[in-house]
């Protein structure tokens, strides 16, 4: 059960007799009062093992100031501290000590201590610690601190003010896991946002690592340390968080789980949720027409990519600019430059680039573009996303199934440009596709898995099998390695696609202007913009039409287009 901080304070607060200062004698009540207007710190507080009292306060602070009329005012309140112990008390008023407990909070319990006049009985240090029991105070009680509160206002006469007898132990949470690269490695979140691009050497960051080898070690989490209120309530720690990247393709954790090992050869990649081992083809400088790349595994060229020409595989990495280049990835696509000339992007995760002009480009995941869209067709299965300062859609045709963001739409020229949202599901049409695959990949396991179960294979081992028997048992489980790889490949792309949730409505979101006459459509609702909107959100509203809501606006309601 968690601790209610609050709700316990407010328990104490009720139970501590807020009376016990009320029931401090008068002259002294008003005597600290005017005490705390002129010295910093009245408080009382152990030092030496001795309680300092309000009067050594008083005397400390005299002992620096330099204003003759507050001195004045000091050592008049001195003399009135001493007189209220050296003189008897008026007719009718009690000579004895008092004391007060006061619970400040669920971790502080604080006592003031005022000393009997001559003819009085000091307070028994019993009655305070019955006190504290009475208000269930038994956690981090300082015997010390009572016995040196008792001793200043029982021995040497002197006023005890709030002086800190008990206190609690807050819960200190857990330390969060980390996590540690043994080898160099290839970090996919330095390139991940388009409003500050990566500037580096990217081959650097790869280093090709063999099965076996330790590529990270993991820290775990700790526990935290529970904690206590003053009352012995205990209070959970909250335990560290565990690693923020998990364990992905190509590495394990034999052991304790404490280092991660290769388990093929390849390179570290850091994503945004794991850490895997991936093989890279690295391609330094340019790649021009005739050098197509296929190839199972990450691609990285160090400079530009000028076709025609075309690059397959898992993620593509160019450093410069693709031009009438054909870039076909199972995983993410990154450019660090500009990707134009009849370029041709297909991408079942997601594009990034600094712009887009006269290609098209096409990702079942967000597209990412830093400056500009200009007279393409982008079309996204997640959300296109532009620099909400200065990134424009100018021109073209853009598409998103779940949303667009840019600062400003169309031109003041009047470029014909088209925007989509919430009318084309990408992903929809590939899963079921992957799902047919998948049910076809089983299958085929299935079988074989069927046909080596009639070789009848000797006790000795699949070693005892007729030569015959022998090359078919070898033939089966080459092709059974083979089916389970591919199998492991198409549930890795189905389980990314289906981890894409689609979260809230669909709208076009611009920071900038939206020039006529653009074109918007919102799942079933289409429309040209006539006239110019600035810094406005284009949503279908409830009544199934254009919705433009503007920010002044925003909480008020949308503002409905007839």
């Amino acid at each position: 059960m968690m601790y209610d901080y609050a709700e316990q304070g407010m328990a104490m607060a009720k139970s501590d007799d807020s009376g016990d200062l009320a029931k401090l004698p008068p002259a002294i009540r008003e005597l600290l009062q005017k005490t705390q207007t002129l010295v910093p710190v009245v408080d009382s507080q152990l030092e030496n093992a001795a309680a300092l009292s309000v009067e050594d306060r008083l005397r400390a602070a005299m002992g620096s100031e330099t204003d003759v009329v507050r001195l004045r005012q000091m050592g008049y309140l001195l003399g009135e501290f001493a007189k209220l112990t050296s003189s008897a008390a008026e007719s009718g008023a009690t000579e004895d000590g008092a004391f007060a407990v006061s619970v400040d909070s669920p971790f502080e319990v604080r006592l003031t201590l005022v000393p009997s006049r001559p003819q009085g009985k000091p307070v028994p240090l019993r009655d305070v610690v019955s006190r504290l029991k009475e208000l269930g105070i038994h956690h981090g009680v300082s015997k010390e601190a009572l016995q040196s509160a008792w001793d200043c206002a029982a021995r040497r006469r002197e006023t005890v003010w709030r002086l800190l007898v008990a206190a609690g132990s807050p819960a200190v949470n857990g330390e969060d896991a980390s996590l540690t690269f043994a080898v160099r490695a290839f970090d996919k979140r330095l390139l991940l946002d388009p409003t500050e691009p990566f500037f580096g050497d990217l081959a650097a960051m790869i280093e090709e690592v063999k099965a076996g080898a330790l590529v990270a070690r993991i820290t775990p989490g700790s526990p935290g340390t529970p904690g206590y209120d003053v009352r012995g309530n205990k209070l959970p720690a909250a335990p560290g968080a565990p690693a923020s990247l998990g364990i992905g393709e190509g590495v394990q954790l034999p052991g304790d789980g404490r280092e991660a090992h290769a388990v093929v050869p390849g390179s570290l990649v850091v994503g945004e949720e794991t850490i895997d081992i991936i093989p890279f083809h690295v391609v330094e400088g340019q790649v021009g027409v005739g050098q197509d790349i296929t190839f199972d595994g990450s691609v990285l060229v160090t400079g530009h990519v000028t076709g025609p020409v075309r690059i397959q595989a898992r993620d593509i990495y160019i450093a410069g600019n693709a031009e009438t280049a054909s870039l076909s990835a199972s995983g993410d696509v990154w450019v660090g430059g500009a990707i134009h000339g009849k370029s041709a992007i297909e991408a079942e995760g997601r594009v990034f680039a600094r712009s887009i002009t006269d290609a098209g480009v096409r990702a079942i995941g967000d597209i990412r573009i830093g400056q500009s869209i200009v007279e393409s067709r982008v079309s996204s299965g997640g959300r296109v996303l532009l620099d909400p300062a200065r990134g424009q859609i100018e021109g073209g045709e853009v598409s998103a199934f779940q949303g667009v963001v840019a600062h400003s739409l169309g031109s003041s020229y009047g470029t014909p440009t088209a925007v989509h949202v919430a009318t084309a599901d990408l992903r929809g049409p590939l899963l079921g596709e992957l799902e047919k695959k998948i049910r076809q990949i089983e299958e085929a396991a299935t079988k074989i898995e069927d046909l080596k179960s009639q070789l009848q294979i000797p006790k000795s081992g699949p070693s005892g099998l007729a030569p015959d028997q022998l090359g078919l048992y070898v033939s089966l489980l080459r092709k059974e390695i083979q089916v389970l790889e591919e199998l492991r490949m198409l549930r890795r792309r189905r389980n990314r696609l289906d981890s894409k949730s689609v979260a809230g409505a669909a709208s076009i979101q611009t920071s900038g202007v939206i020039h006529p006459f653009v074109t918007v459509e919102i799942g079933e609702v289409s429309e040209q913009i006539g006239e110019p909107l600035t810094g406005v959100t284009l949503a279908l509203g409830p009544d199934r039409k254009l919705a433009v809501v503007r920010p002044d606006a925003a909480r008020s309601g949308p503002a409905r287009r007839k």
